[in-house]
């Protein structure tokens, strides 16, 4: 404290007056201040409470989202796996149309071979027959002429045709 605060007394003290109205100006400023840091203390508290409520807030918040990332990445993971297997299914199934096409195509090739070599047969089954029934027109004559030279010939060409009769129906 410097001496110019206070008043001296003759006997070299201070005045008491002053001392006494200084200790109590600076005891109520103190004390305001200290009222003032309680206050704002107390405000501080608060405000620092309610932070902490809203981290609390935050984190539960966190970990919510973070068990739901968590799940998503599961789910990614398991449509991500089904996704590839199915692709290779789409390849394996596009080589076998492959593979089947082909197959088909060669079906087709051999159907149509095997169309053109039955027309043939067609062909030369109407030929041949032609030929039988050709030949067979031309041995008719000189057998009817025999037949009618023949009287009993008849009787023998009526038991052929019992003959054959008899096993058609067989």
């Amino acid at each position: 404290m410097s001496d110019s605060l206070f008043k001296k007394t003759p006997f070299g003290g201070y005045n008491r007056e002053q001392v006494m109205e200084f200790i109590k100006e600076t005891d109520k400023e103190w004390r305001e201040k200290e009222e003032s840091f309680i206050e704002k203390q107390a405000e501080l508290s608060e405000r620092i409470q309610s932070l902490e409520e809203t981290i609390k807030n935050i984190n539960a918040t966190i970990a919510c989202r973070e068990k739901t990332i968590e799940e998503k990445d599961e789910i990614i993971k398991s449509q991500t796996t089904r996704i590839t297997e199915l692709q290779d299914e789409v390849s394996k199934l596009r080589n076998d149309e492959e593979v089947y096409n082909e197959i088909i195509g060669n079906i087709d090739k051999i159907i149509d071979e095997v169309k053109d070599e039955v027309e043939k047969i067609k062909q030369q089954a109407a030929k041949r027959a032609s030929e039988i029934i050709n030949a067979a027109k031309k041995e008719r004559e000189p057998l009817k002429r025999t037949i009618e030279r023949r009287p009993g010939a008849v009787s023998v060409l009526e038991k052929i045709d019992r003959i054959r009769k008899t096993l058609k129906n067989i």
